[in-house]
């Protein structure tokens, strides 16, 4: 190429590069080093620095115009302003804002049902803040669902903003039209047969509006129980054998007369059980680990398959292995199906793991209770192998003292092989007690109780305690000591002094005593119990119709009395027992051999159960007998006798209702047998403050020597007890509606009763 060309092309070159530059877009902003500073102007109520803190730019950053561009649109996102602009003066970036009104004052106008105040307080958007209409969207969604909980569905909410002269801000007013109140009119399970249905409807929170819905809050619907109901009929359809079943999100229709909810399920097969076997490491005998489950009677029934009792046999399968040291068994379960069958096989397959040896014991939390009154409790020591079912045990026996609200068990690794430490966790409870006691009677009228006790008196499991009673017609006093561990044996002592005035309507008895007694254990859960009583008292006053058990005591006596018997407790809490029993036989001998002027035999018996029907429902039943003998010519003392009515025996009656009559003088003097006892359905409605409803059943029997049967007189009683752990203490409220007649004909009405106690 010659030398004029080249001069042509580099003409050519330069001039198309200025034509380039004289048509290109102008940049907004041309780079002019690193920003030294970030200024903010036009806020009035919003802090500068939360403007700045939303800034993709920082100080030292050197300007760009696209993340200036998503600077402004975050400060924008923050909703609190009306323009946002930005631009360099210098070496500092400045951002101007334009705020949006300030709310001055806040109404919510709507139904009466959900409150102002209560929408307001719900609201994040509150008055002296900046307008943010994001957040104020919120606020209407909560303010919407208020509604929804009171069974507003097709509710509306919306603002509006009056703005104040002189630009002072604005006013905000949020109209609520509610619209109308809509209930759960149809719970519909779509895909399985109706006998299911029902079972399923059992399980729902979702049910349908009905005439005591103002008391069971049925027919509201709530969002919370849609998942909830989801998940429970599944779990329901899996535990009763539907092991392929799909439960789905419910359809809900809001109509103009209710809320209609379908249920869609596909139940698939219900499965009944095939082959049972046992698989892994094997402690013993298929033939022995077969006794202890119980998923194979469901099999031999021919019943179809149940998740609850074969999850009860994992547990009794763990304790097993448990017990024989091995802390961190595993039991995990191989369910092969046969669809075309529709049959599960179900192989439990153990691991028995390590053996674990208990290094130390270490207690925590007992801060007033010694670690002898722990320890000695514990079925569990140093150096000795795990064993679960003996941690239970240790549980239980802690729960039974009512030192400790809480009792925990963990296991702590020791870093050596085949050892752990066993962490025993207490929260003790308040041992001090303060009780009060209102009676009504138709002999004595109105009678005030009181009592105060101390349990693990210096944290030793001492208790000691003063019980007193007052009434225009009787008077008591009573103090007690109880060591359950006579320098930490197994021998327990009580022992207790008292006086008592009685003033009946055919005599006085005045007597003051002692008694004495010894306790011993045999085997985990029966004790042998001895008293000895020894009283002096003086029967005077005594009329000329009163019965000749009380004319053969008159004048000044000795009471001379020893008792034995065996009790037995298997229950697993002293205040909220959900499973076990109580029993006990004692006898009573007075005057005889041993001396003093009563003379009688006694018999007493006494037989209870709880059985647990879910969390904080439990089923209660007693019953209790006592018989009465002479114990020579005498006849049985008056006080000696037996009498039935009131809170502990017979609710709705009072003991002047049953008692039996002298035959001459029409008097009441007591039974020489009764049989007592009661059905309850405890229910605890809050765990928290420990308040039960107990609807009850109460019968007894009495009878004395006129009568041949001792079923010749029977009463029965129904009513409600609430028992309630409250501030003021613990509270026992029953009416007892009586469903016979009183002991001579007469008709009787319902009788409330009263207790109360304070725990210090």
């Amino acid at each position: 190429m010659n030398k004029k060309c080249i001069n042509l092309l580099f003409v050519f070159i330069v001039c198309f590069s200025l034509a380039g530059n004289a048509f290109a877009a102008p940049r907004p902003m041309q780079n002019t080093g690193n920003i030294q500073d970030i200024v903010v102007r036009g806020t009035l109520l919003i802090d500068p620095e939360r403007v700045k803190n939303a800034l993709v730019t920082h100080v030292g950053d050197t300007v760009d115009n696209d993340q200036l561009d998503e600077d402004i649109r975050a400060v924008w996102a923050m909703g609190y302003f009306n323009d946002v602009t930005a631009h360099m003066e210098g070496n500092t970036l400045v951002v101007n804002v334009v705020e949006k009104q300030r709310i001055n004052a806040i109404r919510v106008l709507g139904d009466d049902d959900v409150s102002e105040e209560d929408s307001l307080g719900a609201m994040t958007t509150q008055p002296g803040t900046v307008l943010n209409e994001k957040t104020l969207s919120n606020d209407l969604e909560v303010i919407k669902e208020l509604y929804r909980k009171q069974g507003y569905y097709l509710v509306e909410a919306k603002y509006d903003i009056q703005p104040l002269e002189n630009n002072r801000g604005a006013n905000l007013i949020i109209t609520v039209d509610a619209g109308k109140k809509l209930y759960v009119k149809e719970v519909n399970m779509i895909g399985v047969d109706e006998d299911l249905q029902d079972e399923l409807r059992d399980v729902t929170k979702i049910r349908t509006h009905g005439m005591f819905s103002w008391f069971t809050k049925y027919g509201i619907l709530k969002e919370e129980d849609i998942d909830g109901d989801t998940q429970q009929i599944q779990a329901y359809l899996v535990q009763n054998g539907y092991l392929d079943a799909i439960a789905n999100r419910p359809e809900i229709f809001y109509e103009e007369d209710g809320i209609v909810v379908n249920f869609n399920i596909a139940p698939g097969i219900r499965y009944k059980i095939g082959q049972i076997g046992f698989r892994g490491d094997l402690l013993e005998s298929t033939d022995e680990l077969f006794e202890k489950i119980a998923l194979d009677n469901v099999q031999k029934d021919e019943e179809y398959f149940n998740l609850k009792v074969m999850q009860d046999d994992i547990q009794k399968l763990k304790d097993i292995y448990t017990g024989y040291g091995y802390a961190f068994a595993n039991v995990d379960v191989d369910t092969p199906l046969d669809k075309a069958k529709g049959l599960v096989d179900i192989y439990y397959v153990l691991q028995p793991n390590e053996k674990v040896y208990i290094r130390n014991v270490i207690l925590e939390g007992n801060t007033e209770t010694r670690d002898n009154v722990i320890l000695r409790e514990l079925r569990l020591a140093d150096g000795q192998a795990y064993d679960g079912t003996k941690v239970q045990r240790s549980i239980d026996r802690l729960n039974m003292t009512d030192y400790f609200k809480e009792v925990n068990v963990d296991l702590l690794p020791t870093g050596e092989t085949g050892e752990v430490d066993l962490k025993l966790s207490v929260v003790e409870n308040e041992t001090g007690r303060f009780g009060l006691g209102i009676g009504y009677s138709t002999y004595d009228n109105i009678g005030v109780s009181a009592n105060i006790q101390k349990n693990n008196l210096y944290g030793k499991g001492y208790s000691v305690g003063l019980q007193g009673y007052l009434s225009s017609k009787k008077s008591s006093m009573r103090g007690y000591f109880v060591n359950p561990r006579l320098y930490d044996t197994n021998l327990g002592f009580t022992m207790s002094i008292y006086k008592e005035d009685y003033e009946w309507s055919s005599y006085d008895r005045d007597s003051t005593g002692t008694e004495f007694g010894l306790f011993y254990p045999i085997g985990e859960y029966t004790r042998a119990v001895l008293n000895y009583r020894l009283e002096y008292y003086e029967m005077y006053n005594i009329q000329p119709y009163a019965s000749s058990a009380i004319k053969s005591y008159e004048g000044e006596n000795w009471a001379s009395v020893i008792s034995a018997g065996l009790v037995r407790d298997t229950t697993d809490s002293v205040r909220f027992p959900t499973r076990g029993t109580k029993e006990s036989i004692y006898v009573e001998y007075g005057g005889g051999i041993i001396g003093g002027s009563d003379d009688f035999i006694k018999l007493r018996g006494s037989y209870g159960f709880y059985y647990g029907l879910g969390k904080n429902h439990v089923f209660h039943s007693r019953v209790a007998g006592v018989f009465a003998y002479k114990n020579g010519n005498d006849p049985i003392p008056a006080f000696e006798r037996i009498y039935v009515g009131g809170m502990s025996t017979l609710r709705g009656y009072d003991y002047e209702d049953v008692s039996t009559r002298d035959p001459r003088t029409y008097e009441v003097i007591g039974a020489t047998k009764a049989v007592y006892g009661s059905a309850e359905y405890i229910w605890r409605v809050s765990e928290e403050y420990s308040i039960a409803a107990v609807p009850f059943f109460d019968f007894a029997t009495i009878s004395d020597e006129q009568y041949r049967s001792l079923f010749d007189k029977n009463y029965y009683s129904t009513g409600l007890e609430v028992r309630w752990n409250s501030p003021l203490g613990d509270l026992r409220f029953a009416y007892g509606y009586p469903l016979t007649d009183g002991y001579n004909g007469q008709d009787l009405s319902g009788r409330f009763e009263f207790t109360m106690g304070r725990a210090f």
